[in-house]
């Protein structure tokens, strides 16, 4: 049961932290986002808050109802 979830964490952790590396390197993705007329600052701030949730969810030490 304990292998599952942190299966399943990492998993979700790496696709956060992949769509974070997009938000802030990838080209199609900052013209996407400026194409829905998105301020790029709020293209950043996605990104930032991706890698704070990663790692919230990777961390052991943060209290379950946090990371919920």
């Amino acid at each position: 049961m304990i292998v599952a979830y942190w299966i399943s964490t990492i998993i979700i952790s790496g696709y956060l932290l992949t769509s974070a590396y997009s938000y802030l390197f990838s080209k199609i993705t900052t013209e996407g986002i400026s194409a829905l007329d998105f301020p790029d600052f709020f293209r950043i701030q996605l990104a930032v808050f991706k890698i704070i949730s990663a790692l919230f969810l990777i961390a052991p030490q943060i209290p379950t109802p946090l990371k919920e």
